[in-house]
């Protein structure tokens, strides 16, 4: 994150995952606001089933079916890290800040603007610069903007794809949590990948 995000945003899914992907860049809402800058993008607990995603975008359908659909939303709170399996797909977490995005412009709907995502009567707030996370940070959320923590902003340091542990720069042991050259891994988890004598070892570095 090149600016430190003051201002999150709850957001239901599959809404929230629409933004993370990069599909919906406007947000509904039923009130201005004069914030301009960087949020954090929440995705809440709830999931909103009174209008289908292929309403608004075919290719956003087409990605969330490709994630294992509806079916596959997880919360954040309760997930425990598995060594074997993969991370489920961030933008569909519940009860996390998914990605960053800068909240660019906001104006009253006019007519047929801002499609495929705006809608009439409302407040269009226009985003960009649409980021998502490498995983999905566990927070609850609120109404309206709420302000991130340092112990959340610290929970979104860059991690290793493995354990999912954030780098620590200053940790150069052989086990240490330094990142490991230009690998998403830290150097613990790629000095025991490289240690091991399983003859069928296949682990998330090796596949």
């Amino acid at each position: 994150m090149t600016d430190t995000p003051t201002r999150g945003l709850t957001i239901k899914q599959p809404w929230a995952f629409a933004i993370a992907e990069g599909f919906k860049t406007t947000e509904n809402r039923t009130r201005r606001t004069n914030y301009r800058g960087t949020l954090l993008i929440h995705a809440g607990r709830g999931v909103d089933d009174s209008v289908s995603i292929v309403r608004h975008s075919r290719d956003a359908a087409i990605r969330l079916d490709e994630l294992g659909g509806r079916s596959n939303f997880w919360d954040a709170r309760t997930y425990l890290p598995s060594s074997i399996a993969p991370p489920p797909p961030t933008s569909l977490a519940l009860c996390a800040v998914i990605a960053t995005a800068r909240l660019a412009d906001c104006h009253e709907a006019a007519d047929g603007c801002c499609p495929p995502w705006g809608l009439p009567g409302q407040w269009h707030w226009e985003l960009a610069d649409i980021r998502p996370l490498d995983r999905a940070v566990a927070k609850s959320g609120a109404l309206g903007f709420w302000k991130p923590d340092a112990v959340l902003l610290d929970a979104m340091r860059p991690a290793c794809r493995k354990c999912r542990t954030p780098f620590d720069p200053a940790d150069h042991r052989f086990d240490g949590r330094a990142q490991y050259r230009d690998t998403p891994y830290c150097r613990s988890c790629t000095d025991f990948c490289q240690d091991t004598e399983i003859a069928d070892h296949r682990c998330v570095i090796c596949a």
